[in-house]
């Protein structure tokens, strides 16, 4: 009985820890976050389309979401944060603002981000 209780426990500890990796990607996004909001401020945005703070405002509010989502293990995140880049990727690339490096980074990251979608729930 006794060991049927270890097993059960150490199961439970194993299935909440969240792997190193998705706690980095939180940590950096979060950074990120926090060096995009004041931006909203600065006249460095309004020099470009009207539609750009707004737009980036909103990528930070759904970036922040995600990442709460990924800290707490959530797949939902994940897919929001996935559908939510394909969809900025195509206004991007509409609007010509489309960034190679960009893409590439945040392609990466999704890509680590499903590779541990079976551990969230």
């Amino acid at each position: 009985m006794q060991i049927e209780q270890q097993k059960h426990r150490r199961i439970k500890i194993e299935k909440n820890t969240r792997p190193v990796l998705i706690t980095t990607i939180c940590f950096l996004n979060f950074i990120g976050i926090a060096a995009l909001v004041p931006l909203l401020f600065f006249d460095i945005l309004t020099d470009t389309v009207f539609w750009h703070p707004i737009f980036i405002g909103f990528s930070a509010i759904v970036g922040f979401f995600c990442t709460i989502g990924f800290w707490r293990m959530k797949r939902i995140a994940v897919y929001v944060y996935s559908t939510f880049f394909i969809i900025n990727q195509i206004i991007l690339k509409v609007f010509n603002e489309w960034n190679l490096i960009s893409f590439v980074l945040l392609s990466v990251v999704i890509i680590l981000l499903w590779r541990h979608i079976k551990d969230m729930g």
